[in-house]
């Protein structure tokens, strides 16, 4: 199967591979030879370098990008991840997130990678980060209404407060 990689992926464009709800955004790639690990598997750090870069792709593709001087920025305070199933060389997969919840000053942002075999996902990895908004000069910063709008809308994101 061949799949546009780097590209942004929506709901159903997800849905067109066979990936369904909760999944609002994805991003495609190949597993390389610098993923790999002695025992010939996706090496467990290049999972938060997938999901680094999916969650990189999301703020922009949401209009969030808090970057550079005198931004508010999203930092991660905490990540968990789910090693489902091996991954090796040359495979296809759609890396997957939306924003679960959000507080007053931060969000959880779910992840899952999903091997596309034989044209089929198959679900290999799951994961979770907490984000933090930071003000620009530092501590923490409340979630603006336009935010929590966007997290709303378009991943289906509810209080937990």
């Amino acid at each position: 199967m061949s799949v546009p990689y780097h590209t942004p992926f929506d709901k159903t464009d997800l849905a067109n591979l066979g990936i369904t709800d909760p999944w609002s955004f994805g991003i495609a790639d190949r597993t390389h030879w610098s993923d790999m690990d002695p025992l010939a598997h996706v090496n467990n750090a290049a999972y938060l370098s997938w999901f680094e870069n999916v969650r990189l792709a999301w703020l922009s593709a949401r209009k969030l990008s808090y970057f550079g001087p005198g931004q508010p920025k999203f930092v991660i305070r905490q990540v968990g991840i789910d090693y489902l199933g091996e991954m090796h060389m040359n495979e296809d997969y759609v890396v997957t997130s939306r924003v679960r919840d959000y507080r007053r000053t931060s969000f959880t942002m779910d992840y899952a990678v999903y091997a596309l075999r034989d044209g089929q996902p198959v679900l290999c990895t799951t994961s979770h980060a907490v984000l933090v908004l930071l003000a620009p000069e530092g501590g923490k910063m409340a979630l603006t209404p336009d935010l929590i709008t966007i997290l709303t809308k378009q991943d289906g994101a509810i209080s937990a407060v």
